[in-house]
């Protein structure tokens, strides 16, 4: 089995949000875009079907997101006890409609640790739940 197909198997289950943050630049601090107390749920099913969800804090001004679709693991590269690469979530439906279309997403994942963003102005922290 390729390394693709290895972190296909491995990101596939269901992930429970940690961190949804963002920045403007590397030298300043991370803000909890959907604030501390926001819930989240990512899945990733073995046939390549992709369902996101994040309810917001109640004291954020953002809306909930939600978005489906496929996803495809494009690049993969072994890394210690996991991968690093990149995840395409083609996206069908999504409460945002500039979400619908490819995008590719950096990807790091480690045990049962799921990072997706670049990790330097944008990251989504997923811990595994199945």
């Amino acid at each position: 089995m390729g390394d693709i197909e290895e972190a296909h198997r491995l990101l596939v289950g269901a992930w429970r949000l940690i961190a949804f943050e963002d920045r403007d630049t590397e030298r300043d601090d991370w803000t909890a875009t959907y604030g501390t107390a926001a819930v989240g749920l990512a899945i990733y099913d073995p046939s390549g079907s992709l369902s996101i969800q994040v309810m917001p804090d109640p004291q954020s001004a953002e809306p909930y997101l939600g978005y489906f679709g496929t996803f495809e693991v494009l690049e993969a590269i072994a890394s210690g006890a996991g991968f690093t690469g990149i995840v395409d979530h083609r996206v069908e439906g999504a409460t945002d409609i500039e979400l619908v279309g490819p995008g590719g997403r950096p990807f790091e994942l480690s045990g049962q640790r799921l990072l997706l963003g670049d990790d330097r102005t944008w990251r989504r922290i997923l811990e595994r739940i199945t």
